[in-house]
């Protein structure tokens, strides 16, 4: 081989090593909903609660935009102020809530509603406001992983949302577009936009998910790190 295309090979190839993966790439990015995630719904009556085929309709909330459909949360009243809910894809745990203590506990093990309480649930608070029960997460986060292009919801560090849950698009070099399917039907069509350079999650009202938008910050106080 030529001298000086093996020296240009060489040279090429210390200038790569050297050079490595852009400074701010991550893995996972986390966007932090602490304090701004939480699950509501209505109480029954004690006659619709009575009533086998009536459902209560419960969503997820994240910076007041809705991540569950209204049959994601299956709900039982288990006394005059307490509540048993799991999410449908849980088998083995519920959780039991009370308006009274304002305390939410975890079940495990044992079938759903069987049981009254369980261990205590921390960073979890409940509260009522006329007839409408609030489930409040100190500790709630998206995270995003930047090398799948995949995104999961948890609460207190337990998944509930997984990768399954979400659409991801990676439009540009660290920019990811998020939503749940069931955003991107007429006359709800929105979806989040994440800019990793910038730090900041906006929100794209109406917008193509894989093409050019106009997009609003989402000024929620939503603190954001890459690792």
């Amino acid at each position: 081989m030529d001298t000086f295309i093996r020296t240009c090979i060489i040279a090429a190839s210390f200038l790569c090593a050297l050079s490595g993966p852009p400074a701010n790439a991550a893995d996972v990015c986390s966007l932090n909903f602490d304090g701004n995630s939480r699950i509501v719904f209505e109480e029954p009556t004690d006659a619709q609660a009575a009533n086998p085929s009536f459902s209560v309709v419960a969503s997820l909330y994240a910076a007041n935009y809705g991540l569950t459909l209204n049959n994601e949360w299956p709900i039982k009243k288990l006394g005059t102020d307490t509540y048993a809910i799991r999410h449908v894809n849980w088998n083995d745990h519920y959780w039991v809530i009370s308006k009274s203590s304002g305390r939410a506990s975890l079940v495990e093990r044992q079938p759903f509603a069987s049981v009254k309480d369980g261990s205590a649930l921390q960073g979890v608070s409940v509260w009522n406001r006329g007839g409408v029960l609030n489930i409040d997460f100190q500790s709630a986060r998206l995270d995003i992983n930047t090398v799948r292009s995949t995104a999961s919801f948890l609460i207190n560090g337990q998944t509930i949302l997984g990768e399954g849950a979400w659409e991801v698009a990676n439009p540009s070099y660290g920019v990811y577009r998020i939503r749940r399917s069931f955003w991107g039907r007429p006359g709800t069509n929105f979806f989040w936009e994440y800019d990793s350079h910038a730090g900041e999650l906006y929100i794209v009202q109406g917008g193509q998910f894989n093409g050019p938008t106009d997009k609003n910050r989402l000024r929620m106080g939503i603190r954001n790190e890459c690792k």
